[in-house]
C-alpha cells in the first residue's frame, strides 16, 4: 500500500530546525528499509511530505511514532492512503517493488 503523509510544522522555524538532523536520520533509516520512496520539504519550509509504502495504516502510524518531530511535537501529521491506479513505467518500479 501506498501512503502520502503530510507534515505540517505547529512550531516556530528555529524549533524546527533545531530537531532537523535527528528527523533527518529518521527520514534516512526509512529511506534505507524502503518505507519511504521519496519525500521533501514544501518550498516555503512551512512542511513536508514523504511517500510511504507500509503494509498497513497501522504500520505507518508506528513509523511516524520514531520521528522526532513528533515526539517533540513540532509537527501534525495527515495520512492519506493511496490506490495507485495510473503512473509512468520508471514510477513503477518503485511502487510495486
Amino acid at each position: 500500500m501506498i501512503f502520502l503523509i503530510l507534515l505540517q510544522y505547529i512550531k516556530p522555524h528555529f524549533a524546527v530546525e533545531q530537531y532537523y538532523p535527528r528527523h533527518a536520520v529518521f527520514i534516512d533509516r526509512y529511506v534505507a528499509s524502503g518505507h519511504f520512496l521519496c519525500s521533501g520539504r514544501k518550498t516555503l519550509k512551512t512542511g513536508e511530505f514523504i511517500l510511504c509504502r507500509a503494509e498497513s495504516l497501522k504500520e505507518v502510524q508506528r513509523i511516524v511514532q520514531d520521528d522526532p518531530f513528533e515526539a517533540n511535537q513540532l509537527a501534525s501529521y495527515e495520512i492519506i492512503e493511496y490506490n495507485m491506479t495510473a503512473y509512468s513505467r520508471a514510477f513503477g518500479t518503485l511502487v510495486e517493488a
